[in-house]
C-alpha cells in the first residue's frame, strides 16, 4: 500500500529510465533506484543502489528540516 510502479509501453519505459539516468541498453537492466519528492513542483531526490528503510527516512527528514 502507498507504492507506485512504472508499467507502460517499451518505448514509455525506455524514455522514462533515460529520463532519470538509469537506463543501460535494455528495459530490464536498468540501475536500481530510488527517487522521491514532496510535491510536484519540489525536485526529485535522488538514491542510488537499494534504499534501506533509514536511507528514506534520513532524505525524507533532510528535505522536511530544509523547509
Amino acid at each position: 500500500e502507498g507504492w507506485q510502479f512504472y508499467t507502460g509501453t517499451l518505448a514509455a519505459s525506455v524514455a522514462a529510465q533515460r529520463a532519470f539516468n538509469v537506463y543501460r541498453g535494455d528495459k530490464m537492466d536498468h540501475a536500481p533506484v530510488t527517487l522521491l519528492r514532496l510535491s510536484p513542483d519540489k525536485p526529485w531526490i535522488r538514491i542510488d543502489g537499494f534504499a534501506t528503510a533509514d536511507d528514506l527516512l534520513h532524505e525524507f527528514d533532510a528535505v522536511v528540516a530544509a523547509r
